[in-house]
């Protein structure tokens, strides 16, 4: 009876709880142009998602290591889709992304590549909830419960041009209800690390934008460097990369680790953290990052956690 007790306890108490969901972010695997191998901590975070079992995997992009002239481009998604695509898509694990400005840029002179990258991710589209996918890989957008994901092509690094406004903006009025809102791309709006200071752009209208739609997840890859920052209301986070080329964050003295970004959302907060290579157990110490970063004429603070 104290046995039986003590379940129906259990049981009552966990009946009604809403369950976790968990997105991971994972971003810049290549290595030098043309580069038709992955390192072993790519294989490793890969493996580590399988253990982590997110709800959804999002790479913000530059997966291969083109926009160059002369390169094996089909040489390197099938290498690419050997190490990353094909074992998520085996664990069962669906694998959105955003394209980078090596995937497929939209510079007129690097068309060619882009209509590969579109051949390549129509091969492997994941089988999500689509709200629109007629630009699909470009830019599009999916739901997963009460959580809308909008992924947009930032490449020409500059505001984003009315084509893509207008889809941001019909998107999510049409689901102004979801809890959540999540905006994934490659260029970030703000400089976080202390290289390529062009490499970043803020775009007035689109910030507009996301505020009046109280869009709260703003997910860049492109700068190498893990942040969570918050400015405005928007929690805009820098993902670290996975493959070559760790930066320093602006503020900081030492390169930002490989790492597995994880956002959990709960009934009402969410937490934000990333896991650091090799093994991806160890959780970035959020008091090792710069407090703040200026950039733009703007000040991103540090800020991990949102209650509701």
């Amino acid at each position: 009876m104290k046995l039986l007790g003590l379940f129906l306890f259990l049981s009552l108490s966990l009946w009604g709880q809403t369950p976790v969901k968990r997105v991971a972010v994972i971003s810049d695997f290549n290595n030098s142009y043309g580069s038709t191998s992955y390192g072993v901590d790519v294989k490793k975070a890969i493996s580590k998602l399988n253990e982590l079992r997110p709800d959804i995997v999002l790479g913000t992009g530059d997966m291969v290591a083109g926009q160059k002239a002369g390169l094996d481009y089909r040489a390197m998604w099938n290498a690419f889709h050997e190490a990353v695509t094909i074992p998520l898509k085996n664990y069962g694990l669906p694998f959105a992304v955003t394209v980078g400005n090596h995937d497929g840029s939209g510079y007129p002179k690097f068309k060619n590549e882009r209509e590969i990258f579109t051949q390549e991710w129509l091969k492997y589209k994941p089988n999500l909830e689509f709200s629109d996918d007629s630009h699909y890989p470009v830019y599009y957008s999916f739901s997963f419960d009460d959580i809308l994901f909008l992924s947009i092509d930032s490449t020409l690094v500059g505001p984003l041009g009315l084509e893509q406004l207008n889809f941001l903006d019909m998107e999510l009025r049409k689901h102004h209800e979801k809890k959540y809102k999540v905006v994934f791309t490659h260029v970030p709006m703000f400089q976080f690390n202390q290289s390529n200071p062009k490499e970043s752009f803020f775009d007035q209208q689109l910030f507009e934008l996301l505020k009046k739609q109280k869009v709260q997840f703003y997910l860049t890859g492109h700068h190498h460097a893990y942040y969570p920052g918050h400015y405005e209301g928007i929690h805009f986070i820098s993902q670290s990369c996975l493959g070559a080329g760790a930066e320093k964050l602006i503020g900081s003295t030492t390169r930002s680790p490989r790492a597995i970004t994880m956002i959990e959302f709960n009934e009402n907060s969410f937490e934000i953290y990333a896991l650091s290579a090799p093994d991806y157990t160890q959780k970035i110490d959020h008091m090792t990052l710069p407090q703040k970063i200026e950039s733009k004429g703007k000040v991103i603070v540090l800020k991990d956690k949102s209650g509701e």
